[in-house]
């Protein structure tokens, strides 16, 4: 979260006698989509595997 980006905005709307925007609360279920996204999630998975399987080795 940005909760510190936030706070300063909010005092900086406030020195400046500018009502605060009565925004929606977060939803990250419409965040778009970023195109490398998919392929950073395949290589995390690929890596947990390999650990797993080195583990699995060890043991």
């Amino acid at each position: 979260m940005r909760r510190y980006e936030l706070t300063q905005t909010t005092e900086l709307l406030r020195q400046m006698n500018v009502p605060i925007p009565n925004l929606p609360p977060y939803d990250p279920a419409k965040d778009e989509k970023l195109l490398w996204e998919d392929e950073v999630r395949a290589a995390i998975e690929k890596l947990r595997a390999k650990k797993e399987a080195e583990k699995g080795k060890a043991d």
